[in-house]
């Protein structure tokens, strides 16, 4: 049986120690997307939800303020598409993003 990225980067992430998460993944019905550029891939999961973006490194989920540390730059061009569709819409939604 062929596993997709997305199953095999679930079971990497669940492969870490426990201890080394910040938060803990959410759960229910999201919609994912997976995107690649060179050797990165990122899974993204959309949940409904209130505006929060986590990124998971080694150490666990961090905001995606954190991720991008001082490059507003790229914090304001990752949220893009959701200000594009008004700026209510951020704050109607939560992502998980795994990067690889």
């Amino acid at each position: 049986m062929v596993k997709t990225v997305a199953e095999k980067v679930e079971k990497k992430a669940a492969a870490q120690p426990a201890a080394a998460q910040t938060s803990t993944p959410k759960t229910g019905k999201y919609h994912a997307a997976v995107g690649r550029r060179k050797t990165s891939t990122a899974v993204v999961k959309l949940f409904k939800g209130a505006g929060q973006f986590s990124v998971r490194k080694d150490e666990g989920f961090v905001s995606l303020q954190q991720y991008f540390g001082g490059a507003l730059h790229m914090y304001e061009n990752s949220l893009y598409p959701f200000t594009v569709l008004g700026n209510d819409t951020l704050k109607k939604f939560d992502a998980e993003i795994v990067v690889t």
